[in-house]
């Protein structure tokens, strides 16, 4: 694969990202005073209607990037934006939200292969959607535990429909196959990924105990920390592919 169109598909991915968040930020203002009031427009460092229109022209340069990239790039960035356009809507009225936004994170890997398009690398690339989307998914539950007090009048999420202890039972449980899938992955990488993994793995099997015997008491404790082990193993894998 080429160095270019390996430049333009990150800066796609960036900018269709960032797009989404801020398509985010516009559709959820009345929660975010409530659980996040110190994003922009909450402090009211930018309105609802210039977070609107930023993210309709990030959508369209990433969009015109990854042409640049290849028809395949191309299908799945235009498929991502029309999921990241009516995602804010999908979310306030359906519990296939934290599904979703998932499947977004974890496709960027899918973005990955359509860059460098070598056939040896399309099982490696799955694992690692999969393993991404397991990652996102559990700590989209958690996070949705942890909003609960925000969400109620805005949103249908599981621990709203069917009960918190339920819903962190259900955030362990991904938790503990996003555990076994990243020990599988140990045999595609170097030992640098074993010790990243190790960490990762630690504090998952601590997060999913915690959620298991007091889901409400410690959501928002274990959706940080989820975050942190998404992010050792995200970058862990993305060194030893870059390095090794």
């Amino acid at each position: 694969f080429s160095i270019e169109k390996l430049i333009f598909g990150v800066i796609a991915v960036f900018l269709i990202t960032a797009a989404g968040n801020a398509l985010n930020d516009y559709y959820d203002e009345k929660t975010d005073k409530i659980n996040k009031p110190n994003r922009p427009i909450p402090l009211k460092l930018i309105t609802k209607k210039q977070a609107l229109v930023f993210s309709k022209i990030l959508f369209i340069c990433g969009l015109i990037l990854s042409w640049f990239v290849n028809i395949w790039a191309f299908g799945l960035a235009l498929i991502n934006i029309c999921i990241l356009w009516i995602y804010p809507k999908i979310k306030q009225k359906t519990i296939f939200s934290s599904i979703i936004a998932a499947y977004l994170c974890g496709s960027v890997f899918l973005y990955a292969f359509t860059i460098i398009m070598v056939a040896e690398k399309l099982k490696l690339c799955v694992l690692l959607f999969l393993l991404s989307f397991l990652l996102m998914l559990s700590r989209e539950i958690t996070k949705d535990i942890a909003d609960i007090r925000g969400d109620k009048n805005n949103k249908i999420t599981i621990p709203i429909k069917y009960g918190i202890k339920f819903a962190g039972l259900i955030s362990a449980i991904i938790m503990a196959l996003a555990v076994i899938l990243s020990l599988y992955l140990i045999d595609f990488f170097g030992k640098i990924y074993i010790l990243a993994i190790f960490f990762a793995d630690t504090i998952l099997i601590y997060c999913l105990i915690r959620l298991i015997f007091n889901a409400k008491k410690y959501a928002d404790e274990c959706s940080g920390l989820q975050k942190i082990s998404a992010v050792i193993v995200i970058v862990a894998i993305i060194f030893c592919g870059i390095f090794f």
